[in-house]
Formats: structure tokens, C-alpha cells, sequence
């Protein structure tokens, strides 16, 4: 594995770790988060190189990467960023795994970029974000419920009276769940230990601050927000969603838009996981990633 620095068109430089052994294969990771950072993908890429080269990078703004131009940042300057790196790294057609908000990534760019693309892994990806956080708060707010705690039930009832009309209900549900809460509706199996030690958590508080800005300015972005269910039917390359029994972010009414308008996909949906499926059992992911690219 190299660290590199990619500079991309305009000045900006990205943190990479290329694990490059001559494949015909080059698979290139896309985060999530926003903000989440490529540690996440450390153990998968150090596996799946055995078998294809793979990327992985944090997105402009985000831990070791450039700040952004807050002036002219939004989600289509990630989705050229992508095309960037394929020019930088001399790829002919790239294949894409974006998980959640990476998968969005991935869509919008296989969809602008065909010629460009070869295969894509979408993990327990978001097509559609208002309805990701719907979901979410659906699973909170039966959750909540079923503590059967008399003081927050009356609080959640008076709450959830106010859903349509409530700008901030998502903040303010929030205010009523445990801190445990949020990981188990994430990921209700515990994630794999191996998996978690290849995660460098020693970022400056610069770092941090600077995917601060990141994710505020992509939040509320138009072109965030908007929903891309009616354009699944547009993608053309071969293509596999990997997604959680109880994921939430990839709802089921996206799994079936997915189903429904995607001519060249594959849908597998793994028992007991949630939306880190790839942190919970990220041997069985590697393997299936691994025969999808390779076949």
C-alpha cells in the first residue's frame, strides 16, 4: 500500500492509499458520512487487493484531504472529483462501491459518466435522502415506544404530533433517544473487532473541524437533496446493491426502486445487519464484492 496525495485539476490535494498490484481491476471506494473518511475500508481493501487493485480516499474536505472552497462546494464537485482521479490514476473504465452516501456518489457519477465506468458495488446506499431519514426516524420512533417509559412516551406523542410540521423534528427526536441508540439502529449485529483495529482515529482537531464544514455545506444542498429513484432506471453498467436485513438508510422502498428500474442489477440482502453491514461481517462482504468484480 502507497499514500499519496492525488492533486486534481483545480489545486485541490486528496489523501489516497492505492493498494496497485497490476490487475486488469481497479475498484475504487466511496464514503459515506458525509465526512465518514477511507478508514472505514482500510481491512476490505487490504483483502480484496489480493484479487484487483483498489482506492481508497477521503473526499475533498474531509480529515487529511484539502479544505473545500466553501463558496463553490456542493455534492456534483465530489462526483467530478471521481473522474479526476480516474484521469490521475490512468484508469480505463473504474469500478465504484459507494456505501450510503458514497452510493449516492456513485450513481450520479455512472450516470454522467458511462463510458467511464465498469462495475458497481452500491452499500446499503441512499438514493433518496428525505426518504433515508423517514425511515430512520420511523425505526427511532418505534423504538422509543417500546421502552414503555411513561414521562417519554407523552413526550414522543406530543413530538410526533408535530412531524409535518416540526422543522427540526429529526433534531429533537434525537434529543429524546439513549446515546446507545443511534448504533443499534445502525448496526444491530456488533461489528467485527478485526475490521475496527485497521481504523486510525488519531485525526488533528483541524481535520476534524475542516469535515465539519464539509458536511454542512453538502446538508440542504439542492442537489443533496434530491431524490434519484426515477433516474435507477437510467443506469446502464452492471451493478450489485449489498444491503442489511434492518438497514434504515436503504429502505425497503428503495431496495424495490432498485429492483423495479435497475435492468443490470443484482439486490442482496444479508440477514441480521444493518447499514454497516461491511463492518459487521466484512469477510462475507469481501467475498462477495470480490466475485461480483471479478466475474
Amino acid at each position: 500500500m502507497k499514500i499519496k496525495f492525488l492533486e486534481l485539476k483545480d489545486g485541490c490535494k486528496i489523501y489516497a492509499e492505492l493498494y496497485m498490484n497490476n490487475f486488469d481491476k481497479t475498484l475504487l471506494f466511496l464514503h459515506g458520512g458525509p465526512g465518514a473518511g477511507c478508514d472505514y475500508f482500510r481491512y476490505h481493501a487490504e483483502l480484496l487487493s489480493e484479487s484487483m487493485n483498489v482506492v481508497i480516499f477521503d473526499q475533498r474536505g474531509v480529515l487529511r484531504s484539502d479544505a473545500i472552497d466553501e463558496e463553490n462546494f456542493n455534492a456534483m464537485v465530489l462526483v467530478e472529483d471521481i473522474e479526476d482521479i480516474r484521469q490521475i490514476l490512468n484508469i480505463d473504465k473504474i469500478c465504484l462501491a459507494g456505501h450510503s452516501f458514497g452510493g449516492f456518489l456513485a450513481l450520479v457519477y455512472a450516470l454522467k459518466y458511462p463510458q467511464n465506468t465498469d462495475k458497481i458495488v452500491f452499500m446499503g446506499a441512499t438514493f433518496d435522502f428525505g426518504d433515508s431519514n423517514k425511515s430512520f426516524e420511523d425505526k427511532a420512533i418505534e423504538k422509543l415506544f417500546a421502552l414503555n417509559d411513561e414521562k417519554l412516551t407523552k413526550a414522543l406523542t406530543e413530538l410526533v404530533s408535530k412531524r409535518d410540521t416540526d422543522e427540526d423534528f429529526n433534531g429533537n427526536l434525537h434529543e429524546l433517544m439513549p446515546p446507545n441508540m443511534v448504533g443499534e439502529i445502525f448496526h444491530p449485529k456488533p461489528q467485527d473487532e478485526e475490521a475496527i483495529s485497521k481504523i486510525f482515529y488519531n485525526h488533528t482537531e483541524e481535520d476534524k473541524q475542516k469535515t465539519e464544514v464539509h458536511k454542512s455545506h453538502l446538508w440542504g444542498n439542492p442537489e443533496f437533496d434530491k431524490s434519484r429513484l426515477d433516474e435507477l432506471k437510467n443506469l446502464k453498467s452492471p451493478s450489485l446493491l449489498i444491503v442489511g436485513e434492518y438497514d434504515t438508510v436503504c429502505s425497503k422502498n428503495q431496495r424495490e426502486a432498485y429492483k423495479k428500474s435497475v435492468s443490470n442489477g443484482e439486490l442482496k440482502e444479508i440477514d441480521g445487519c444493518g447499514h454497516t453491514l461491511h463492518m459487521e461481517i466484512p469477510k462475507i462482504f469481501v467475498n462477495i464484492v470480490a466475485d461480483f468484480i471479478n466475474k
